[in-house]
């Protein structure tokens, strides 16, 4: 608590004081939590992002497997089904 018989002029210099301890702190817990937020989309790229370029892979090889499968079937060549059991297989490894 500020003493009530301090002058004025330190009354009013202990404004600005205030503010820039409370933009250091600020500035920690900013600092702090970027320094977080690093951390987990570090994770992000490590972990998710390879996931999800073996997802897109599949999908790709499941639409391979389906033309495939549909032109054996129109083109009445079992031959062709091999051609869809070698993406199928391309998929699980």
């Amino acid at each position: 608590m500020i003493p009530i018989t301090m002058p004025l002029k330190y009354k009013f210099s202990i404004i600005p004081f205030v503010s820039i301890l409370a933009f250091i702190i600020f500035l920690g817990v900013l600092f702090n939590v970027n320094r977080d937020n690093a951390v987990i989309l570090d994770d992000i790229v490590k972990i998710h992002f390879p996931a999800l370029e073996q997802a897109d892979a599949n999908l790709i090889r499941l639409d391979r497997i389906k033309e495939a499968l549909q032109f054996a079937v129109s083109a009445g060549e079992l031959e062709m089904t091999e051609t869809a059991q070698n993406y199928a297989k391309e998929m699980r490894a």
